[in-house]
């Protein structure tokens, strides 16, 4: 089973989850018709379950692995899985080429903070650019002019409204009625970034202007991973400031 992965990551508020492998339950066998003893016997261990599990890697799988149980509950715990290799991976400290570093761990810092692999892929708004202008994966950030002035080099940008007609607002996704405003009165702020297979795709298809897409033939194919490769990926994250007062659960 090959797909195009789409995660979404609450970046300041990750929640954990709990999986509990279940397996049938082997009786216990009766006890002897002699024996006196009231105590039940010991029941069989369950054999180990046969699917993947979840991994703590730097390695983003490029492919769903299933077990040998293909009923639709096993099968969603497989996909479960998958999702979870996949979002430990992209939260991997990265190493000089981008990708998870075999040699660190999430949160091995003094602050337990730390750069992660997600955060070197693409934002759109810096793909899909004013005026068709071709993107590069390596070029600048486009900052807005009204952040010019604050900005120095290094500070992520999080846009508020669109830089094209018609661009997806990530700061109004969630609902339709407007932004999203946290119990502090701070605007809860959006991104979405694309790794390099999906920028490849959507450069060398001219797909980042609307010139381009109105002249693509189609459909829309992003690669697949299978084997070693992994394929397009595309993560939603959300960003809420924290500490308004002086507490970072706020």
């Amino acid at each position: 089973m090959r797909l195009v992965r789409i995660l979404t990551v609450p970046i300041l508020a990750v929640g954990l989850l709990g999986i509990v492998l279940a397996s049938p339950q082997t009786p216990a066998p009766a006890p002897p018709a002699s024996s006196a003893s009231s105590a039940p016997a010991a029941p069989t261990p369950s054999p180990p379950p046969s699917g993947p599990s979840i991994q703590l890697s730097p390695v983003i799988p490029a492919d769903v692995s299933f077990g040998s149980t293909f009923t639709l509950p096993a099968l969603q715990q497989d996909f479960d899985v998958f999702s979870w290799n996949s979002f430990n991976a992209v939260i991997w400290p990265p190493g000089p080429d981008g990708s998870g570093d075999p040699g660190k761990q999430p949160g091995g810092t003094p602050t337990g903070d730390n750069p992660t692999v997600w955060e070197g892929y693409r934002n759109v708004a810096n793909v899909f650019l004013p005026a068709g202008k071709t993107p590069t994966w390596d070029g600048p950030v486009d900052v807005p002019a009204v952040c010019k002035a604050q900005y120095q080099p290094g500070m992520k940008v999080l846009s508020q409204i669109g830089k094209t007609p018609d661009l997806l607002n990530e700061t109004t996704e969630p609902f339709e009625t407007g932004p999203l405003v946290d119990q502090n009165r701070q605007y809860t702020r959006f991104e979405i970034v694309v790794n390099r297979s999906m920028f490849d795709y959507i450069l060398g298809n001219s797909l980042y202007s609307q010139a381009g897409q109105k002249t693509f033939t189609g459909p829309v194919k992003f690669p697949c991973g299978g084997g070693n490769q992994v394929g397009a990926i595309m993560i939603k994250a959300s960003w809420k400031v924290m500490g308004i007062n002086k507490s970072r659960c706020d």
